[in-house]
C-alpha cells in the first residue's frame, strides 16, 4: 500500500465533493470551527466526553473540513468568501488536544474534506458530525444519515 504524502489532496474516485488529505495536527487545529457549532468548551467538561476522548484511538485522528466553493451569505448576513474551510468534526478533540487533556496528541491527522457549494450544504454535513436535536451522535446514528458524498466516513472507519 502507498501512503498518503503529508500535506497533498487527493481526490476519490466515484466520490464527488469529497478530498482527503494527511495533515500536520498544527494545520488542521489552524482551521476554526463551524460557525453554528455548540460550546466546545462546555462539552469538553462532560465527563462522558473527557473518558472518551481522553485516549487516543485511531478512529480519532480520521477528522471532518467543510470547504465553501462559492461565495456566500449566512442567516445574520455574514458573507463568506469561496475558498473558506472550517473544521466540521473534531472541535472537541481539537480542543483537549490544545489544552493537553488527552494522553497524546496525533502527529498527524486524516482530514476529509466535504467540498459544497452553499453554506447551508456544509450545515447539513456538519450536522451530520454533530446533530442539534441530539445529545450524543452515535456511529450507528450517523450511518443512518449516510449520503453518497458521505460514504467515506464509513470506509475510512471500517
Amino acid at each position: 500500500m502507498t501512503p498518503l504524502e503529508v500535506g497533498v489532496w487527493y481526490s476519490l474516485p466515484g466520490i464527488p465533493n469529497v478530498v482527503i488529505s494527511l495533515q500536520k495536527t498544527s494545520d488542521f487545529l489552524a482551521y476554526p470551527e463551524w460557525i453554528t457549532q455548540r460550546n466546545t468548551k462546555q462539552r469538553a467538561t462532560k465527563k462522558s466526553v473527557i473518558d472518551h476522548l481522553r485516549k487516543l484511538f485511531p478512529t480519532h485522528h480520521i477528522v471532518g473540513l467543510g470547504k465553501l466553493t462559492k461565495d456566500d451569505e449566512w442567516e445574520d448576513g455574514t458573507k463568506y468568501n469561496a475558498g473558506t474551510i472550517w473544521r466540521l468534526d473534531a472541535n472537541t478533540r481539537s480542543y483537549l488536544w490544545e489544552a493537553g487533556k488527552t494522553d497524546r496528541t496525533p502527529e498527524n491527522v486524516l482530514c476529509v474534506m466535504y467540498l459544497e457549494d452553499s453554506l447551508i450544504k456544509l450545515r447539513r454535513t456538519y450536522w451530520t458530525f454533530d446533530n442539534p436535536t441530539a445529545a450524543a451522535v452515535s456511529y450507528t446514528h450517523l450511518r443512518a444519515h449516510e449520503t453518497d458524498s458521505y460514504l467515506v466516513c464509513r470506509l475510512l472507519l471500517e
